[in-house]
């Protein structure tokens, strides 16, 4: 029986990206397929009526000095839009298969 992975991302997140540079090798080397999830997390924050980190300004300072820790763990680059965080909504609909 092949394990899988269900791998849960939000397109504006940069700690998802971060991982999803990492997922493919995870999955190869525990022989598992890796299956998609694209998840709203600006729905999950609402819902529990709390605001993004990147909108506390001692949050979001900490937030970039953990990403770029990550980021140079892994030795993948790390590139904010000039936006940011970005409404993702729209491609996450485009995601979903119907």
């Amino acid at each position: 029986m092949t394990q899988t992975i269900e791998f849960f991302f939000e397109l504006s997140s940069p700690y998802s990206y971060l991982a999803a540079t990492q997922i493919h090798a995870l999955a190869e080397r525990a022989g598992a397929s890796v299956v998609w999830r694209p998840f709203l997390l600006g729905a999950i924050f609402k819902a529990q009526g709390a605001s993004l980190p990147a909108s506390n300004p001692q949050k979001a300072a900490y937030m970039l000095q953990d990403l770029g820790r990550w980021s140079r763990h892994y030795g993948v680059p790390l590139n904010f839009p000039s936006r940011f965080p970005i409404n993702a909504v729209k491609g996450h609909l485009s995601l979903i298969h119907i």
